[in-house]
């Protein structure tokens, strides 16, 4: 097929514009993913989620469209008056990006039922930190500022019976223009009824369109048809609930937001099956709900939203990608190493699994009393050797663990009719982040560094929050 562009001419982009527009009340810039830098009428600035490294998430994921250096250059160079940071995934609060700003930079962030934001912005040296009670609007130097906590369950509606809230949305008032931005907060029809009610009408909403996980790409027992067919029910959905949501938002203007990354290194082809609408998909759902093209905005790096008048500035030119596109941006990116692969150890260096093993159902027990979570559900851990770590007789370590008692076992039982279970397999290098705590478990599930199996094939968040206290 004649490829209309070449991919570098593709994502070839200007480095934006450093000043507001004039007599603009508020304008919003998309850098990437769900960074946005917003600008009051007064020059000052709010930088959003900012992510602009390559291989987070231990190296599998990377900015799609790509930010040219310039465009790095220029956004590492900003320095905002305030910053705001949803929750603590790597996309939304990136240290090495972070590491960029000044550390007396003001931080905006929820005030979480648990610190883990506010306590890892603290390791990274920042010393205002502004931990604004869920919920409420607050008034911050002539700025007014809501930070909506976690909506109840996921973006399909289910509920976990661990209470772990880390999710928050930010609603910000300026110059008598109202600005939402959803983030990654699961928002569903009645979250957004009760939004409207209790704020009015919007100028501006940023809404999900796609979502983050490794299902269906890290799922072995589903071939390639059938992940692709997943794939696009998934994204179906999601574009669904998108259209959804804005309908009952009504905002001038809805730019779609928080769902476009590519994997690099050996999981580089993960990324064909990730549930990412391409623009032209994007304003095909729109128009089919009989929405004026005019309310939607799609914004590629360094484009810009002029709120007061509703003119778009189109800096990026990346926006007439398509899936075949990420693809092939993907696929250049295959051979970055994972952090894993760059573990190593000597093969005469005995690691005590089995010691840390129990020690990590011991504290996962632990959590699961505190949670008074004990489901019915068997995890069985198929470890395997790794790039730089071998095992026992190069064989793969076998745990059984039941979520109902105690009891670890290192063996693969067999699966007990009628009763849920899910096998996780993953290298040694990786397990070993994650009993140490290098590594979070939410995190490498969003990474794809872990397949799953299981039965029934339904997903349980309280099975998925509990893994986060297997460690040591």
């Amino acid at each position: 097929m004649k490829r209309r562009t070449s991919l570098m001419k593709l994502f070839e982009s200007s480095t934006g514009n450093d000043a507001t527009a004039s007599g603009s009340l508020l304008r919003i810039e998309a850098i990437t993913n769900a960074a946005f830098l917003i600008t009051l009428a007064d020059g000052r600035t709010i930088l959003t989620d900012p992510w602009f490294s390559d291989g987070i998430y231990y190296g599998s994921w990377y900015n799609f469209p790509p930010l040219s250096e310039a465009q790095k250059k220029r956004y590492h160079s900003l320095r905002p008056d305030f910053i705001y940071i949803s929750h603590l995934h790597p996309d939304h609060m990136d240290a090495r990006t972070l590491a960029h700003y000044d550390s007396a930079t003001p931080l905006l962030i929820g005030a979480l039922p648990m610190p883990h934001l506010e306590r890892n912005l603290k390791d990274m040296g920042f010393s205002d930190i502004r931990v604004l009670p869920l919920d409420e609007t607050v008034a911050i130097e002539g700025i007014t500022i809501t930070i909506l906590g976690q909506f109840e369950g996921t973006s399909s509606g289910d509920v976990s019976d661990v209470d772990y809230e880390m999710d928050t949305s930010l609603v910000l008032e300026s110059g008598g223009r109202r600005l939402l931005n959803v983030v990654d907060n699961p928002i569903k029809e009645h979250d957004a009824v009760r939004i409207v009610e209790r704020f009015g009408s919007f100028d501006t909403a940023i809404i999900p369109y796609g979502g983050a996980s490794f299902y269906p790409h890290a799922f072995p027992q589903f071939d390639a048809a059938e992940k692709a067919r997943r794939r696009d029910a998934l994204t179906e959905r999601m574009l669904d609930q998108f259209v959804e949501i804005a309908g009952i938002l009504k905002a001038s203007k809805t730019i779609p937001a928080a769902g476009s990354y590519v994997m690099g290194g050996r999981i580089a082809e993960f990324s064909e099956y990730l549930h990412q609408a391409a623009p032209g998909q994007i304003r095909a759902r729109w128009a089919a709900a009989g929405n004026s093209p005019e309310a939607l905005s799609i914004l590629g790096p360094g484009d810009s939203l002029d709120v007061a008048s509703g003119a778009i500035e189109m800096l990026g030119g990346a926006l007439s990608f398509n899936s075949e596109d990420r693809l092939a941006y993907a696929r250049t990116l295959r051979n970055r190493p994972l952090d894993q692969d760059l573990i190593s150890v000597p093969r005469g260096f005995k690691i005590p699994w089995k010691r840390m093993l129990q020690r990590a159902r011991a504290v996962l027990w632990g959590y699961q009393q505190r949670f008074s979570a004990c489901p019915e559900h068997d995890v069985i851990l198929v470890i395997t050797p790794g790039k730089g770590i071998a095992l026992p007789e190069d064989r793969s370590i076998c745990v059984s663990i039941s979520l109902d008692s105690e009891e670890l076992r290192f063996e693969a039982a067999a699966p007990v009719p009628g009763r849920p279970w899910s096998q996780f397999t993953l290298d040694a290098a990786m397990m070993l982040m994650l009993l140490i705590q290098a590594a979070n478990w939410n995190n490498v599930e969003i990474a794809a560094l872990v397949e799953l199996e299981r039965e029934p094939d339904r997903y349980d968040p309280t099975l998925h929050t509990l893994m986060n206290f297997f460690f040591i």
